[in-house]
């Protein structure tokens, strides 16, 4: 009769407490079931308690207190940057008062002394905007008088952050270019571009950098802002101004060299190129 064959099996016997902490492991090692995401819900139906605009109330009765050959050269984009004290209310306020003022007001070209600070800036600047943005709504695109708004934002936002940092003189420099480059873009319809920073016109601004001390008198009138027709024309060196002479009163020269043979980034300038300034700025900013 055949041997039974040894019995290899292992018998384990546990007790109920080691029963129970063996559960709890197998419990612990599954997955946890991931937690339920909940969508963020969409924003309530736009209400609002104002009454739909007067279709019949035109673009000028909309700004009683600035005159309408003002108006029109904005809707134009015919109006100068150094022009826009015309729209502010105490400048206009001021000259109210004496008769033919107005008229003398709107044939004058404005300058630098116009703009003594930021709010002489930023003031106008929001009523030119206001005309702008009414005007789209009015002419059926409030898409776009709504990208006008946000770009008017983030505009001033940025000047006025740049005023903190940098001398006035370089950065009213810097809004009189911009602003005059953007009114070229918008006689091609485009009203997509305000509000970003222009880097080749930020370079001349950082290289400004506000004093730790006050200037004296005499250092504040060298860096005084420059007048028209003493400073290059930024929109003729980016190909925006083919008028000659300049309709803004600019230089059309070289920004970077000053050559009124060639525009600023050509081969033949000699002078230092846009990023060479960005290092040099860069440099006197953190030293």
């Amino acid at each position: 009769m055949a041997d039974n064959p040894p019995n290899t099996s292992t018998t384990f016997s546990f007790t109920l407490d080691q029963l129970q902490v063996l559960a709890r492991a197998i419990t612990l090692a599954q997955p946890l079931p991931a937690p339920a995401i909940n969508p963020v819900p969409a924003p309530p139906p736009f209400t609002s308690t104002a009454k739909p605009a007067n279709s019949s109330k035109s673009l000028y009765s909309s700004f009683p207190n600035i005159e309408e050959r003002h108006i029109l050269d904005v809707t134009c984009h015919n109006f100068r940057p150094y022009s826009l004290y015309k729209l502010d209310r105490r400048v206009r306020s001021r000259v109210n008062t004496s008769k033919g003022s107005l008229d003398a007001l709107a044939l004058s070209k404005g300058s630098i002394q116009d703009y003594p600070s930021l709010d002489f800036v930023v003031i106008p600047l929001l009523t030119y905007f206001n005309i702008l943005i009414a005007y789209a709504r009015m002419g059926g695109n409030p898409d776009a008088g709504c990208i006008l708004s946000m770009g008017a934002n983030a505009y001033v936002a940025s000047l006025t952050e740049m005023a903190k940092k940098f001398q006035w003189a370089a950065v009213f420099d810097y809004h009189m270019e911009y602003m005059n480059l953007w009114r070229y873009e918008m006689k091609e319809s485009n009203y997509h571009g305000w509000g970003p920073i222009d880097g080749p016109l930020y370079t001349f601004v950082a290289a400004h950098p506000k004093p730790v001390s006050p200037p004296s008198q005499s250092s504040f009138k060298a860096k005084t802002s420059k007048e028209p027709g003493q400073q290059p024309c930024f929109a003729w060196n980016r190909g925006k101004c083919p008028s000659l002479p300049c309709p803004d009163n600019c230089l059309h020269i070289c920004c970077t060299c000053s050559s009124k043979d060639h525009k600023r980034g050509d081969p033949a300038c000699k002078g230092k190129s846009s990023s060479w300034l960005m290092v040099t700025a860069i440099h006197k900013t953190l030293a």
